[in-house]
């Protein structure tokens, strides 16, 4: 297994950016979590949400998925971003498996 990706932010007023390296379930939920802080504090709404923090991934795999989805990111639903990084860092299984190490 590889170094995990590391997420900084410098304070809750700027928007958090996301290195590149491997990205497993709780750092991606420390992406969203931030990411949500950021939101809050600098009262973003729901529109531009995605639009505001998604080019803070920096990772080649987010990189791609960025360009692919450049026209829709203005109007992109926050919940269907996390859905679709959802899908692009984690594997399939990955809330069963989440499910299991929290209750096991």
């Amino acid at each position: 297994m590889g170094v995990h990706v590391k997420i900084n932010q410098a304070n809750l007023m700027k928007p958090p950016t996301m290195g590149e390296s491997d990205v497993d379930t709780a750092t991606l939920w420390e992406w969203f979590n931030k990411s949500e802080q950021y939101f809050c504090h600098k009262g973003i709404t729901t529109i531009t949400r995605v639009e505001a923090i998604a080019w803070g991934m920096t990772g080649v795999h987010a990189i791609h998925w960025l360009s692919a989805n450049l026209p829709s990111l203005t109007n992109m639903d926050w919940e269907v971003y996390k859905a679709h990084m959802c899908m692009l860092f984690l594997p399939s299984d990955w809330e069963h498996t989440t499910h299991c190490h929290t209750l096991c």
